[in-house]
């Protein structure tokens, strides 16, 4: 049975993949979510652009802006768990572990199905997903 490494922040995330429980991880995805890296004022925009509220004397009225960047980050971790759910559906996997940043790491969790769930070994709250295979693999048990 294969195992899936998920290695995950709020805009990157990258699948791994061993084929045994003793096995060398390789990579089988690299995503990575572009609006989840923009400044809140790239996601939203005012009705005539002119950055000011009519309810303010000057500037931006920008109070809406952490719920735009949370939402993206909830549509990325939504779309990284319908990946996690075709290779679940195309392979037969034994294990997944997820590795995210403390902060995606619920995010992820509230769009995870119970099939990933259920498969769900442990989880590893750092952000790795910019390291190597090789240092990914150092953070998880020898025995997958």
């Amino acid at each position: 049975m294969a195992i899936l490494v998920v290695v995950a922040d709020s805009s990157h995330a990258r699948i791994l993949t061993a084929s045994t429980r003793d096995d060398s991880l390789s990579e089988i995805t690299d995503l990575v979510h572009s609006a989840s890296r923009q400044a809140e004022t790239e996601l939203i925009s005012d009705d005539r652009g002119s950055g000011k509220s009519p309810e303010s004397s000057g500037g931006y009225s920008m109070g809406h802006e952490k719920d735009s960047h949370k939402q993206q980050k909830k549509i990325f971790a939504h779309e990284l768990c319908f990946e996690v759910n075709k290779l679940i559906k195309n392979d037969n996997i034994g294990g997944i572990y997820l590795i995210a940043s403390p902060e995606f790491t619920g995010i992820l969790r509230q769009e995870m199905s119970k099939k990933i769930l259920n498969l769900l070994v442990a989880k590893i709250e750092k952000n790795l997903v910019k390291q190597s295979i090789e240092d990914i693999r150092s953070h998880l048990p020898k025995r997958l």
